[in-house]
């Protein structure tokens, strides 16, 4: 958990306040990370962020993470429900759908 904390504290630094992620939830086999960006950042670099994001995240555990699902309640809050890759089916089992419906 402490490499996650510190993936997320280096990605704030190095994007200022422009955008910032925070680590809502780390629960089981599941990461709930909410990505802010400022309104005066471009919205459309948001995406690229978050896949930086889970780049940066994978080089420091060692492990491959995949984003599942993004959920955009506005333009400017996101969040992101990240798993291991051995996870994924997991996911989409667990929120109901047929199997390989919505993996990303």
């Amino acid at each position: 958990m402490d490499v996650i904390q510190k993936v997320v504290e280096d990605f704030n630094k190095k994007n200022d306040l422009n955008y910032r992620a925070e680590l809502t939830k780390a629960d089981g086999y599941k990461l709930l990370v909410t990505f802010m960006r400022s309104e005066f950042s471009d919205s459309f670099l948001i995406d690229d962020k978050i896949v930086e994001f889970l780049y940066t995240l994978n080089a420091e555990t060692g492990k491959q993470f995949d984003l599942v699902r993004l959920f955009r309640p506005d333009d400017n809050f996101y969040i992101a429900v990240i798993v291991q890759d051995i996870d994924r089916l997991k996911e989409v089992v667990d929120f109901g759908f047929p199997p390989f419906d919505l993996i990303l």
